[in-house]
């Protein structure tokens, strides 16, 4: 008889547990699973997305790494075309100055070419004039100015 009343509260009991809470029970189980999928599927889809911009941001890196290997090479390049510019003018100043000297140089030996003829026909003249004994006139040493200019131009 213990056993037909604990069969029967046992069946009571499990008529009243699937009558009065199993339905919400089973409902709040249902809605609890649901809320498990859908955090799932949201993770799922956050690290979709988080993989996606840490793939765009390594493409970004490495634009930027391609960007600056170019700005460098440019760089390289700009200063080679200046230091040769540099060079050039410098080799064209170097150029305009040994013209200039050379210029200075062949006037000053002209001149100092035609000073030393000066005073070899005056020295010329002192020495005639020492042995002739007697002074010549201003056109006779022209004369021998211009002669003694002549002879010495064409020696050199």
């Amino acid at each position: 008889m213990v056993t037909v009343v604990t069969v029967v509260v046992f069946v009571v009991v499990v008529l009243i547990v699937k009558l009065k809470a199993w339905g919400p029970l089973m409902a709040a189980l249902d809605e609890r699973e649901a809320n498990i999928r859908n955090s799932l599927e949201a993770a799922e889809r956050a690290a979709a997305k988080a993989e996606d911009a840490a793939k765009a941001n390594l493409k970004l890196v490495e634009e930027a790494r391609v960007e600056a290997k170019e700005i460098v090479a440019e760089g390289k390049r700009d200063a080679v075309a200046l230091a040769a510019r540099i060079e050039e003018e410098a080799k064209a100043a170097t150029a305009d100055i040994k013209s200039r000297v050379i210029v200075d140089i062949e006037r000053a030996k002209l001149i100092a070419v035609h000073e030393i003829h000066q005073r070899a026909v005056h020295l010329s003249i002192g020495i005639s004039e020492a042995l002739i004994q007697e002074s010549l006139s201003a056109d006779e040493h022209q004369g021998l100015i211009d002669d003694a200019i002549q002879s010495y131009e064409k020696m050199s």
